[in-house]
């Protein structure tokens, strides 16, 4: 990791030939590796994780072939996570607006039975 820090916030991390990027991104989004991140951090005011404490984390690496496999799997389950989210916010989106339609209505009802 040498000249890898952009300041002391950023560093930037490039991947050798043993190691496919995306791969790397999925393994470092998975909770095992944010709990190790999260322990490694120093600082409170504006936490950080120095070259120091990221040269002592170890990622066991398999074959570019059996990464790109896994990465197939991840890549289809975050597609299905994606449609997922989208289809239930699409369906609350549609449930509120029944509910306010049908509160208006409600009272509308409500003020027309009052004023008879």
């Amino acid at each position: 990791f040498n000249n890898c820090n952009l300041n002391s916030q950023i560093a930037w991390l490039r991947c050798k030939d043993v190691v496919v990027n995306r791969y790397l991104y999925y393994i470092f989004l998975s909770i095992n590796m944010q709990d190790i991140f999260r322990k490694a951090k120093t600082g409170t005011a504006l936490p950080q994780l120095t070259i120091t404490e990221i040269n002592k984390i170890r990622v066991y690496l398999p074959p570019k072939k059996k990464q790109m496999a896994q990465i197939k799997i991840f890549s289809s389950l975050e597609h299905s996570e994606k449609e997922l989210i989208s289809t239930f916010t699409s369906k609350i989106n549609n449930l509120k607006s029944l509910k306010v339609s049908m509160l208006r209505k409600f009272l509308e009802k409500e003020i027309q039975n009052e004023a008879a």
